[in-house]
């Protein structure tokens, strides 16, 4: 027994770092691997971590491209649509050109809103606004009185949307063909003064073609009547401000422009009026929004027929006092008048009548005879 303990000893002795030594109850050494399981755990550790590391590579592609893509939603919902997104596992780059310092703040403020972005690095840089940076920049806007042409520059996308967007929503049936190009280096305000100046009074034209060379405009095209030449003419001279000039208003009254007769015209009233009508809110002689594109629809009419005078006539139903709905419908008939100047319809053509509830053309009795009753009439007075 004593050269089994003194064999093992030795073998302790010779190997220490694998042995843990103690006596037992009769005096004898125990040897125990201590160092052994200490191995074993520090292996097992390892392959918890190996394990948890490579399945961390195996899933980043898929977590980034997630983090990614909801950051690039975040920012098209708030119009940024020219910051490109890159990120390195929980760290997001942006990149691109902006308009403004203000939209720059917005996308770091919007990416770092979003759920798992831990830092942002924000290098996007800001547009030059000066008209120098590009030597030609140019756009055109040609309009048939059908379709409309936008092709040239606009300095980022939300200016391109805007634009379109314009155009688009300007007449109901308009087809929008969009050529425009992204090109920085734009005049400041280069996107309001192609909406305000040229999109937004395009249907005052039988054709139109706007040209916009940097900081220079040239209007060509033609128009139905002589008071549409002179109110365009007023108005761009009003209207444009430095460092903008008009250098052309090719504007002419269109020889063959066809004047609908006045008997014509005011059919076209009555159709319009038979099934909509002019909507105010209640005791009031506010007109209410949804009744934008029926006021349109008539000022275009009106321009049809630009040598007549037209009366606007304003009914009241019976309820109330008399004088109150005689001054009632004199407010509301004032009222429509005042749009329609605003769609360039000249006020001399105007008259604004309120007739109160003396001319009912319904039972007053009854809630429908009653809204029927509450009513404005266009009436053609003469060529």
């Amino acid at each position: 027994m004593g050269g089994e303990w003194l064999s093992n000893r030795d073998l302790c002795e010779f190997n220490t770092q694998h042995c843990m030594t103690a006596r037992d109850d009769s005096g004898m050494w125990i040897y125990e691997g201590a160092m052994s399981r200490k191995i074993i755990i520090v292996l097992s550790l390892l392959a918890v971590f190996l394990l948890a590391y490579f399945c961390i590579k195996i899933n980043s592609p898929a977590i980034e491209d997630d983090l990614v893509a909801r950051s690039e939603a975040a920012l098209a919902s708030e119009g940024i649509v020219s910051a490109n997104v890159s990120t390195d596992g929980r760290e997001l780059r942006l990149t691109g050109v902006v308009p403004t310092e203000e939209f720059r703040a917005q996308a770091g403020d919007t990416v770092r809103g979003v759920w798992g972005v831990r830092t942002v690095d924000n290098q996007l840089t800001v547009e030059s606004m000066a008209a120098t940076d590009v030597e030609n920049y140019d756009l055109v806007v040609v309009y048939d009185g059908v379709s409309v042409l936008l092709e040239g520059y606009v300095p980022d996308e939300v200016t391109r949307s805007d634009i379109v967007k314009a155009a688009q929503s300007h007449l109901d049936t308009l087809n929008v063909i969009d050529k425009l190009s992204v090109l920085s280096g734009a005049p400041a305000g280069w996107g309001d003064l192609v909406k305000q100046a040229a999109i937004a009074h395009m249907g005052d034209y039988t054709d139109m073609t706007a040209r916009f060379h940097n900081t220079e405009l040239s209007i060509s095209g033609h128009v139905a009547s002589e008071d549409l030449h002179d109110q365009l003419q007023h108005y761009f001279s009003q209207s444009l401000k430095t460092p903008y000039s008009l250098t052309a208003f090719n504007v002419k009254v269109k020889p063959d422009a066809i004047h609908v007769a006045a008997l014509d015209c005011q059919k076209l009233f009555n159709d319009l009026l038979s099934d909509q009508k002019i909507y105010f809110e209640v005791s009031r002689a506010r007109i209410k929004s949804e009744s934008d594109a029926l006021i349109s629809q008539l000022a275009d009419v009106a321009l049809k027929c630009p040598d007549t005078k037209i009366e606007i006539a304003g009914h009241t139903d019976s309820s109330g006092p008399r004088a109150m709905n005689q001054k009632l419908s004199e407010m509301r008939a004032s009222a429509v008048v005042q749009r329609l100047v605003a769609e360039n319809i000249s006020a001399d053509r105007l008259i604004a009548v309120g007739y109160g509830e003396m001319r009912p053309i319904a039972d007053n009795k009854t809630d429908e005879g009653r809204s029927k009753n509450r009513r404005i009439e266009f009436n053609i007075l003469g060529d």
